[in-house]
């Protein structure tokens, strides 16, 4: 097996298992009964899975990407919707941003995808996410409350 091969066969875990790990988590909310990190956990993963599959579903129609010379990624889309899913706890936020970097990476280093590609994907789909998590952090600050609770570990 070629060293392209083996970081393809690597690359092709990395979005099944963020969505396993989004899953778990969410489990693990509904389980432990800590319900408002469960809600917002469930809002990022289905919002993040609209935005993915919109804007590849758009970009498919008008050939928005296309027409700058570029490609949607739909690999990094799903990987940042699943990241800012699980990013809910707090603590798992520097991991999941180290290891979407890392995936990005991998992915220029494979060529799957240009740094356009990439940077584009993420600032669309990404963008949204990010504001609403940082809006909520900010609107649970401000009313008193911490950050939704980190009961996972």
């Amino acid at each position: 097996m070629s060293e392209y091969e083996i970081i393809d066969a690597i690359c092709d875990k990395v979005n099944p298992l963020l969505f396993l790990l989004t899953t778990g988590l969410l489990i693990n909310d509904l389980y432990s009964r800590t319900f408002p990190k469960a809600r917002a956990r469930i809002g990022f993963l289905l919002g993040g899975l609209v935005l993915v599959y919109g804007f590849l579903y758009l970009d498919n129609q008008f050939l928005i990407w296309a027409s700058f010379g570029g490609d949607y990624s739909t690999h990094t889309a799903f990987a940042i919707a699943m990241g800012v899913s699980i990013s809910i706890t707090t603590r798992m936020t520097k991991w999941i941003i180290g290891a979407l970097l890392l995936y990005s990476l991998v992915m220029l280093y494979q060529g799957y995808h240009s740094i356009l590609d990439i940077v584009t994907t993420s600032i669309i789909v990404g963008l949204p996410l990010i504001l609403v998590r940082l809006l909520i952090d900010s609107r649970n600050l401000s009313q008193g409350v911490e950050q939704i609770p980190d009961r996972s570990y």
